[in-house]
């Protein structure tokens, strides 16, 4: 009889050991932990709100004049404000757009700032010139004094403030790409694809910008 071959378990993927990494790590420390339970609680809220609102019509902004100033009770428990909207369904519906705004505004800078850098630093030359001098010129107003100034020019709202804020955040991810960027077309693997003639474009889209993902996330304007 021949013995059986034996069943090997498959190997485990790297985003799989990163997971296991991140979670012992989240498991180890409990501040961690109790951070990363608020983080997804405060992310269910926002996603479900709708759903958790006792009055999701007072929370987008109903009035009710006849419940003005309620105190606490089992129908409103952190009783109501001085336009009788529920201030619990308030602070539910508050928690989407304090989301969606700031992952928005984020987003929007690095998808605009990442590529100009990228191609900043990469191309060299009188481009890189004229990037980094418009750069330049945002970064020497104070970011959130210039953001006010955009917001009170483009009027009230949300989405004019998060314009604002793109629009002075982006300058700061320029820089950071670029920089990265100059690092990395001196290494082997950008030679490597210039020598068999993969295009700029390809370049900087496929092996250049992936690699600045993690200096970005570690900055903050």
């Amino acid at each position: 009889m021949t013995a059986s071959t034996p069943i090997l378990p498959a190997p485990e993927s790297a985003s799989m050991r990163t997971m296991r990494h991140v979670l012992s790590v989240i498991l180890r420390d409990p501040l961690s932990f109790i951070s990363t339970i608020i983080i997804v609680l405060f992310i269910f809220m926002a996603t479900f709100a709708y759903q958790i609102a006792p009055f999701p019509e007072e929370g987008e902004g109903k009035t009710h004049a006849s419940n003005t100033l309620l105190p606490p009770s089992a129908d409103h428990w952190f009783g109501t404000d001085k336009l009788g909207r529920d201030i619990v369904s308030r602070v539910i519906m508050g928690a989407r757009p304090a989301l969606i705004i700031p992952i928005g505004v984020v987003l929007f800078a690095v998808l605009l700032g990442a590529p100009l850098g990228a191609l900043a630093g990469y191309k060299g030359g009188w481009l890189d010139e004229i990037i980094m001098r418009i750069t330049d010129l945002f970064l020497a107003f104070p970011s959130l004094l210039l953001a006010m100034a955009i917001a009170s020019a483009l009027g009230r709202g949300l989405d004019k403030a998060a314009i604002a804020l793109v629009v002075s955040w982006w300058p700061w991810y320029t820089r950071i790409a670029r920089g990265v960027t100059i690092s990395l077309k001196e290494r082997y693997f950008v030679e490597a694809a210039q020598a068999i003639g993969v295009s700029d474009t390809v370049i900087i889209f496929r092996h250049i910008l992936p690699n600045t993902i993690s200096p970005i996330l570690c900055k903050r304007p």
